[in-house]
Formats: structure tokens, sequence, C-alpha cells
């Protein structure tokens, strides 16, 4: 064909050429990082309702969550499922959100909003984690002939986590596997009835004291107020 580039061999391997070294060059320059830090948009919020079914799940947590949940405003769209005993709210927020910590504690704040949860359901935990590699991973062992003390491995962990957390160029510590530790309140029944008490009644006190829990809220024409106790379970004398 009469002036097609099969005839100009020189000019297909200049036009060749010239595409390998634009795309060598568009490689070498594209920024890269080892460990790149990809922007979490995602937040899971899950409620443990031991005993209940899926649709008392739905209707008593499911439902009163995601109503409060669509209340921020940078929430894009919310995903829920509820199973029996359990529910689980995925929250995607819009894509101008740079960091979804903040947005966390607004999503926490709205949800403690909700202060008729059934009794027996467990408080709501969220999970925003971070989307990129931890660049040093460090564990404790013990290594004493006695048997494991997990509350002392657990205090060396945070204090090990809180002093890497004061290094310049540490964005965040995570401690995983640690144990929890519980304080046991022994009730005495003569005690309880004297004050026309039950164990459920202290029990509601003690969590109603956490400065973490709400207490309450009140509502005007044009306000909404959470109440807060001040202070929070810090010691046993608090308790």
């Amino acid at each position: 064909m009469k002036g097609s580039l099969y005839n100009h061999p020189r000019l297909v391997w200049l036009i060749f050429i010239l595409i390998i070294l634009a795309g060598y060059n568009a490689f070498q320059s594209m920024p890269r990082l080892e460990d790149p830090h990809l922007v979490s948009r995602i937040v899971n919020i899950t409620t443990f309702y031991p005993g209940a079914d899926a649709s008392r799940v739905e209707t008593e947590i499911t439902e009163k969550i995601e109503q409060k949940v669509m209340e921020v405003a940078e929430v894009k769209q919310v995903m829920t499922t509820s199973r029996p005993n359990v529910s689980v709210i995925t929250v995607e927020l819009k894509d101008e959100v740079d960091d979804a910590t903040p947005i966390t504690a607004k999503l926490r704040d709205k949800v403690s909003e909700v202060t008729d949860m059934p009794e027996g359901a467990l408080a709501p935990r969220f999970n925003d984690r971070r989307m990129y590699a931890h660049s040093a991973i460090i564990a404790l062992k013990w290594s004493s002939d006695t048997p494991i003390n997990y509350a002392i491995l657990g205090r060396h962990a945070k204090e090990i986590a809180l002093r890497l957390q004061m290094l310049e160029g540490t964005d965040f510590t995570e401690i995983t596997g640690l144990s929890k530790e519980e304080i046991t309140i022994a009730l005495d029944d003569g005690v309880l009835a004297a004050h026309g008490l039950t164990a459920q009644d202290v029990a509601n006190r003690i969590r109603q004291s956490d400065a973490r829990s709400s207490a309450g809220q009140v509502k005007s024409n044009k306000n909404s107020y959470v109440i807060e106790m001040d202070g929070a379970l810090d010691s046993l004398e608090r308790i």
C-alpha cells in the first residue's frame, strides 16, 4: 500500500524506540513506597447480643445504630448484617475523607446517643484498621520458670508500646494477643436485700458510673445533649 509505514522502516523503528524511552522514563519517575500508606475509608461496628435471634438483633440493635450512623455527613453508605447473637455494620466513608480516625470518633458519639439498647447487649466495637504494613513487630516472651503472669506481661507490652509511640516517625502502635484483666465483684445478698437492690441494679450503676458510657440524653426543640458521668473506672476505690 502506497504511503504505508511498512514502506518506511526507519520511521517505524524511531516511533518504537520513542515509545520505549517514554515508558522507561515514566516508570523511573513514578513515586514508589516500600510500604505504601493506603487510606482506609471503611469502619466496622460490631455489637454482640447473646441469646437473640437475627430478627431481634435487626430490630433492637442494627436499625437503631444504622439510623444514628447515617446522621454523620461524611458517611457515603452503610451495609448491615444481622445474625443470631451479633450485629455487623460496615460504614463506607466519602472519597474526600483522608483520615478515618476523627470520623470514627464522630460515629462513636452518635452511637452513644442510643440509650435504649436492650439488656444483655454488649457495647458496640469500632474497627477502622489502617491499610499498610507494620514496619516492626516485637514479641514478648515469659522466660521465668514460674507460671506466666499475663497481667505483668501485658503491662510491659503497654509500656513498650507507649515508648515506641513517642519515637519520631512512629504513626501508631498496636498490641495483639493481650489478655484482658478483670475485676471480680462479690456481692452480699443480705446487704442487697436490705437496700432493695438486685445484682443487675449494681451492675447498671457501675456501668453508668464509667465516663466512657453514656448516662442518658436530654433533648430540646433545637439541641440534643448526651449526659456522661464525671470520672472513669480507673481504680478499685472508684468502683
